[in-house]
């Protein structure tokens, strides 16, 4: 994966974007490098649960991906907390996210 960059797969319901998602992901596991596979509302829980304390271990399996792969992005709002500075670690990797139009 010499070019990084994000990618955002939008489409209707069974399209096939969390099929691509994963794929991408697993091309990258073939090449050694480290890959998280996470739907949104996992990772809110998680961000959520951080900010009552426990910010580095519910972090450290999303910092450890050098591919974090996000599905069903959109399906849940996101509140000021999370959106204000909890997803910045996005912003340093490439990051796949599925989301229905």
């Amino acid at each position: 994966m010499a070019c990084q960059f994000n990618l955002v797969l939008y489409g209707p319901v069974g399209t096939g974007k969390t099929h691509l998602a994963v794929a991408l992901g697993r091309l990258a596991c073939m090449r050694a490098i480290p890959v998280g596979f996470f739907t949104a509302t996992g990772l809110l829980m998680r961000l959520r649960r951080a900010k009552r304390g426990r910010l580095d271990a519910e972090l450290r399996p999303i910092a450890r991906a050098r591919l974090p792969v996000i599905d069903e992005f959109g399906y849940m709002p996101i509140d000021r907390t999370v959106h204000h500075g909890r997803l910045t670690g996005f912003e340093e990797a490439p990051t796949v996210a599925s989301t229905p139009s």
